[in-house]
């Protein structure tokens, strides 16, 4: 940033009885987006020379100006005086008497100066630790010749700080549900499907795909990435796309050892992902299943409750640089209904600290063994806030029904 042009000097030490030059705000100099000074309080000062009384005074005329820098007479900033500091003291047992006649600069704080024109993010690694106090803390701003540019408390940072973290979870919530809506469903000549997805936060690690391969065959995947929050959004974000290079010439097989691989080789054991992949061919009703260590898959035939691909329990995604995935087989016939969900659905706990459990799941499934797949959807989700009874929701909870026909 080039050096600014010279500023008038603040004005001397006022004679008390002119007060209407005694705080001098300071001109705003032209700073980048993200300066800090854009956080100041104010930009107020006073020359050190000025009485306590005066002080007082002029701080009672601006309630809304909590602190002022303390200036010599270069406009070298000294430190700040906060209004709480400048009361506490004059309130005390003599205390109007003990600073009848003394100077600003016999209160002065001292306090940390930083460039006006710093970026915000700097600013707030620097005081990281004073960010973890509950107290407020003053500091001063200065041009890049050292004068006085206004006064920042640790609380407006923490502000700033707050609410560009919900813009960018507000964000990263709008990106997410472009890949992973809240509801969809799907009608076929053979195959009818829902899913629904629910984060604990406002984002998550629950991701869920379905992809046309062809005329007849889909991709059906669900999975869940270790961990919640912003971090593992964006884990499924990088599944979004890579779901997307699926195409009709992929193995299963193939593209599970290489989403495997990139994935520790990214994230290098912090994360891992947990999933069931299907190969539907809705044509013959036959699916390739494999689970990569999710084991939530339930399946209905009749009145029978059964659980396809199991004893294919492969590692989950990501834990090992090389894997070989074990697939199993089924071949679905009319009527038969599959239900893969993850873990947030039968972990959830009630008040008392009951699970949802698998075994509610079944009764459920058995209570409403023909109900389309969307109204069985709903069923779930009702049922599941009606165990919940107000409880808050522990974990990212999604499932996906499909009937074959």
């Amino acid at each position: 940033m080039s050096e600014p042009a010279a500023t008038a000097p603040l004005s001397p030490s006022p004679a008390p009885d002119d007060q209407q030059d005694l705080l001098v705000e300071v001109p705003p100099l032209p700073m980048p987006g993200e300066a800090l000074a854009r956080l100041a309080s104010n930009r107020f000062a006073v020359h050190k020379g000025t009485e306590v009384f005066a002080l007082a005074t002029a701080m009672d005329k601006t309630p809304d100006v909590m602190a002022v820098g303390v200036v010599d007479e270069n406009d070298a900033p000294l430190g700040v005086i906060s209004r709480r500091h400048l009361f506490d003291h004059l309130g005390k047992m003599y205390g109007r008497d003990l600073y009848k006649r003394k100077l600003v600069s016999e209160l002065v704080q001292p306090a940390r100066s930083f460039r006006a024109d710093l970026n915000v993010f700097a600013a707030a690694e620097l005081l990281r630790d004073d960010l973890r106090r509950m107290d407020d803390t003053w500091y001063l701003l200065v041009d890049p010749a050292g004068r006085f540019q206004g006064v920042l408390s640790s609380r407006n940072l923490l502000i700033y700080l707050s609410e560009t973290t919900a813009r960018d979870l507000a964000l990263a919530r709008r990106l997410q549900t472009s890949i992973v809506s809240e509801r969809f469903s799907a009608d076929h000549p053979r195959l009818t499907l829902a899913c629904y997805s629910k984060m604990a936060k406002e984002v998550g690690g629950d991701f869920y795909a379905v992809k046309e391969l062809d005329a007849n065959r889909v991709l059906l995947a669900l999975c869940d990435v270790s961990g919640k929050g912003i971090a593992a959004s964006l884990v499924t974000a990088v599944l979004g796309g890579i779901f997307d290079t699926y195409s009709a010439q992929t193995s299963l097989r193939g593209f599970l050892r290489r989403l495997n691989r990139y994935l520790f080789d990214t994230f290098r054991l912090d994360y891992f992902v947990t999933g069931v992949f299907i190969e539907l061919d809705r044509e013959r009703g036959e699916a390739t299943i494999c689970d990569m260590g999710h084991s939530y898959l339930l399946a209905m035939r009749g009145a029978s409750l059964l659980r396809p691909g199991d004893g294919t329990s492969n590692p989950p995604l990501g834990v090992a640089p090389e894997t070989v995935p074990v697939l199993g087989s089924c071949r679905m016939g009319p009527g038969d209904l599959f239900l893969l969900f993850t873990d947030g659905l039968v972990d959830q706990r009630n008040p008392g600290g009951e699970d949802y459990t698998e075994a509610r799941l079944w009764k459920l499934l058995r209570t409403h063994p023909d109900l389309p797949v969307e109204e069985l959807g709903s069923v779930i989700e009702r049922d599941c806030e009606r165990f919940r009874q107000g409880q808050p929701q522990g974990d990212d909870l999604t499932f996906m029904i499909l009937r074959y026909r």
